[in-house]
């Protein structure tokens, strides 16, 4: 697809000096950063929110210190890659992206919001929501280099994509307490794992050395 390639040009390549282009490297970045990490965290997240009755999520008027914590790694994301763009440090400020999407995924394994669903349903509800603000957050990022996909991710936290809103804004206020979000599961995974074409290549040139 046009969006996971781009990603990669961006995600791989400083704009200041020549790169490589590599299919391994393509199909590798392509299965952990997006597949894995973040496709796979909105499906996690919007599946449990639903297996569990949570259709529509917000944050209460406080939150637990992990909750806060990750929302100041949110706003210090937004902070970083700002700086970043704007000295055309593509590749860094989607690295910081990356970063802070590794966050998230740290924050939803160490909360084991499966469990809080059964035991405390406020704080499940104050995890999913915690990691809805920061989709939020990352889809609104990334939608310059990924615009299809990234509409997609924010469509099923119930948002659309709007060229007239003052994104900048929103991220740098970082106002949790704003946002309702209405969840939805997309029809198909945000991000397939490639199929492997490296080895198909390989057995080729194999079989012109043995020829």
């Amino acid at each position: 697809g046009v969006d996971p390639v781009r990603y990669y040009l961006v995600r791989q390549m400083a704009v200041t000096q020549d790169g490589n282009f590599d299919l391994k490297d393509l199909e590798a970045r392509i299965t952990g950063d997006l597949a894995n990490n973040l496709g796979n965290l909105l499906n996690r997240t919007v599946t449990l929110a639903l297996a569990n009755g949570c259709e529509k999520i917000s944050m209460p008027e406080t939150f637990e210190s992990s909750t806060g914590a990750l929302r100041e790694k949110c706003a210090e994301m937004f902070r970083l890659i700002q700086e970043e763009m704007n000295r055309y440090h593509f590749h860094i400020a989607l690295a910081e992206i990356g970063n802070f999407t590794n966050a998230v995924n740290a924050f939803f394994h160490e909360q084991q919001p499966w469990k809080l669903a059964k035991e405390n349903k406020e704080l499940f509800e104050e995890v999913i929501g915690a990691v809805c603000n920061s989709l939020y957050a990352i889809g609104i990022v990334l939608w310059p280099v990924m615009p299809k996909k990234m509409e997609e991710l924010l469509a099923s936290l119930g948002y659309s994509f709007d060229l007239g809103k003052n994104y900048e804004q929103i991220l740098r206020e970082n106002n949790w307490h704003t946002k309702t979000f209405s969840l939805h599961k997309t029809e198909a995974p945000l991000f397939s794992r490639p199929e492997t074409h490296v080895h198909i290549e390989e057995a080729a040139v194999q079989k012109i050395e043995k020829k």
